[in-house]
């Protein structure tokens, strides 16, 4: 087994309900030779003390503090006070196999793999804090050779966000100082595909492993997809044009680039969609004239013309933006919103 040192920074905020089993599932690898940094975010309940308590037991626990600025900003902090060869995060909500870590860094070492990720098992719990659902989210094992032949061969991480978040991977921490990549401040949505984007720039060899390591916490409130942001389109639109750009220098397959051209298609939706929310104060002549600006822009054009997915539903979706007509668009998202919002239809 490899001695080579893993730094884990977990950015903490008001996280006291679960912290405890997400530091001691880490402080319980199987594989030791780790430090822990923990970012606390200005949590406002006990989640400092927590962290302070398991620092003085275990000296491979490092705490920091900031004034609250996002988990960007907290894995930030991480990133920069970590030593560690290779560097990974992990939500303080969540937990960690105990064996997360020992498969991870063998195949890092076997294959000097820069970039190695792997499933997570999304454990639902309701508002009492027990677990109603369990659902394996596996992935099918693979190592790449070559940047180049990256973008053609994560498509199907790509279509199913699996590449989106910062957590189930493992990464040289070289890429990410050398590269001066750090999380984006100035967007609080797809920032972490953001980043992983830009580390993917990097890696020469990644590899996918199978098994669910990873436990992702999901409660039964607010989600990032359900929140309300004033300027969703603009967010999503300058991560998608990282994405679309970091396909189109490295891939030439024409079929592929149009299922990337798709999601700028998800993307408007879930910004159009999102002028629905209850908490978007906009009058019906303002969700117009945003749609319109969004529409007649030469992006829009070029991605609604150029993209493809097999489906009759992807199929309606294309259409109905092609008519690049804003009262339609206006209702069909309306719709979509009402599906969304009070049935939990996903697209």
């Amino acid at each position: 087994m490899s001695d080579a040192k893993v730094s884990i920074i977990v950015p903490i905020y008001n996280c006291e309900r679960y912290l405890d089993r997400c530091i001691k599932s880490i402080l319980d690898q199987t594989y030791t030779n780790i430090e822990l940094l923990l970012v606390d975010d200005g949590s406002n309940d006990n989640s400092y003390s927590i962290c302070k308590r398991f620092e003085k037991f275990d000296n491979r626990v490092k705490v920091f503090n900031q004034v609250n600025s996002g988990a960007s900003a907290a894995r930030n902090v991480g990133i920069a006070n970590s030593s560690g060869e290779y560097l990974m995060f992990v939500d303080a909500d969540d937990y960690i196999e105990n064996r997360m870590l020992e498969a991870l860094i063998n195949k890092a070492i076997s294959e000097n793999a820069d970039y190695v990720m792997c499933g997570l098992t999304v454990d639902v719990y309701n508002s009492k804090g027990s677990i109603i659902s369990s659902v394996e989210s596996n992935l099918n094992p693979r190592t790449i050779l070559g940047n180049i032949n990256i973008p053609s061969n994560i498509l199907d991480l790509v279509e199913n966000e699996k590449i989106s978040g910062p957590c189930c991977k493992l990464i040289k921490t070289d890429i990410i100082k050398k590269n001066g990549i750090l999380m984006p401040h100035h967007i609080s949505l797809q920032e972490d595909l953001y980043f992983n984007l830009k580390v993917l720039e990097h890696v020469n060899i990644m590899s996918v492993i199978g098994g669910t390591y990873y436990h992702y916490n999901k409660g039964l409130g607010e989600s990032v997809t359900t929140r309300y942001y004033h300027n969703k389109y603009e967010m999503t639109n300058e991560v998608h044009d990282l994405l679309i750009e970091f396909y189109i220098s490295r891939c030439k397959d024409v079929s592929i680039l149009k299922k990337i051209k798709f999601i700028y298609i998800k993307n408007t939706y879930a910004a159009f969609i999102n002028l629905f929310h209850n908490d978007c104060m906009l009058s019906i002549k303002e969700k117009k004239k945003y749609i319109k600006k969004v529409i007649s822009s030469e992006k829009y054009t070029d991605m609604v013309s150029g993209a493809n997915k097999i489906g009759v539903k992807f199929q309606l979706l294309i259409l109905i933006l092609r008519v690049k007509n804003k009262t339609l668009i206006y209702y069909s998202s309306k719709l979509f919103g009402v599906m969304k919002y009070s049935f939990g239809f996903r697209y």
